[in-house]
């Protein structure tokens, strides 16, 4: 491939990329621990016994059942997170995509370093977001290092929940902008 052939850097990304604040946490996986790790996220929790709503009860009585179900799913949900320490992680600014993440980090970490990364993202409900990643850049700056992440060990469910929280945060960006714009 010739290099005008070459798409421009910007147009070779598979994601879209988004800087955020964000709860975020990490910790160097250790070799042995690589066996069965999988990213995954602590969603809303669903009833494990699906009924059909009784066709001779009152409607009014049958959505105020689902309201209630919704709201003790959300409940156990919240509390899931508090027990995982979701609650207490620090914000972090990050650069996210579904294919990885970026942020600024105290220390450097080796090239091929394996993360285990704990986030809390809101689009508009907080989804609890364990995730791995493979360290492909360790760059030094002024005033720490910035490390970059490639996911690994993903399935699409988790990848659609980030690529999800992306887009709305682009939305969000986008109505700062156009909101800045009307004040002038």
């Amino acid at each position: 491939m010739s290099r005008e052939e070459t798409p421009p850097r910007a147009e070779r990304r598979e994601f879209s990329r988004v800087n955020a604040w964000i709860p975020f946490n990490y910790r160097i996986v250790q070799k042995e621990e690589w066996g069965n790790l999988r990213s995954r996220f602590l969603g809303p929790v669903s009833s494990m016994e699906q009924t059909a709503p009784v066709e001779s009860g009152s409607q009014p009585l049958i959505d105020a059942l689902k309201k209630l179900d919704m709201k003790v799913d959300l409940l156990i949900h919240m509390l899931t997170m508090q027990q995982e320490g979701f609650h207490n992680l620090p914000c972090r600014a990050v650069n996210v995509s579904g294919g990885g993440i970026g942020f600024p980090a105290g220390d450097p970490l080796p090239l091929g370093t394996i993360l285990e990364m704990k986030m809390l993202l809101s689009h508009p409900h907080p989804v609890a977001v364990y995730a791995y990643g493979k360290v492909v850049k360790s760059m030094e700056q002024r005033d720490g290092h910035y490390i970059g992440l490639q996911f690994i060990w993903m399935d699409d469910p988790v990848r659609d929940e980030i690529v999800h929280f992306v887009f709305e945060r682009e939305r969000e960006i986008l109505r700062e902008k156009r909101g800045s714009r009307g004040d002038s």
